[in-house]
């Protein structure tokens, strides 16, 4: 019986991994698709040019980051707390993202530095899913909607949308490329 459910294991183990298994041309998608990365990588850094800038950059992001985890706190302590007092989040208290447009690259990259063994499309895979869950307008307005100040409502809901947008088209430029 117990030869039995070896052999069965193993058979199943090796039909997963024909399953599983990328074919030549899915292989040959997933490099391109990691060179296409690492060329807008490369290009985010021809455009960031010198060291002070790309330490601006760096420090811009780090409080992007910052300041999200902060206001993210603040609704958990609201939660927390139960307030019987509602508290309105207004258009100007959201870490809107330093560059919308080259914000994919920018999160990506800091992927990047955080864990240097990497690779560009991990980077901007993991980048991608981060902000896509950050900015998407349903999971937005599901996190914060209630709480965001009426009369600033369709203003921030407006700018999700655009930064949804601007993420969404960074990554159909790499995504086109994936298996």
């Amino acid at each position: 019986m117990e030869a039995e459910m070896e052999e069965i294991k193993r058979r199943l183990t090796e039909m997963d991994t024909i399953d599983n298994a990328y074919s030549s041309r899915q292989l040959e998608a997933e490099e391109i698709a990691e060179r296409a990365a690492a060329a807008m990588a490369d290009a985010l850094d021809a455009q960031i040019g010198d060291d002070d800038k790309a330490y601006v950059l760096l420090h811009l992001w780090s409080e992007y980051e910052s300041s999200w985890l902060t206001l993210e706190k603040r609704i958990a302590e609201t939660l927390t707390n139960r307030c019987d007092e509602t508290m309105f989040i207004h258009a100007h208290d959201i870490p809107w993202p330093p560059d919308e447009e080259s914000m994919l690259a920018q999160m990506a990259a800091m992927e990047q530095w955080n864990d240097t063994k990497t690779t560009a499309l991990a980077a901007y895979k993991r980048a991608f899913r981060k902000a896509s869950l950050r900015w998407h307008p349903d999971k937005f307005a599901a996190k914060f909607g209630k709480y965001l100040d009426p009369k600033d409502a369709d203003q921030v809901q407006e700018r999700v949308r655009g930064v949804s947008q601007a993420i969404n088209d960074a990554w159909s430029e790499i995504n086109r490329y994936q298996p």
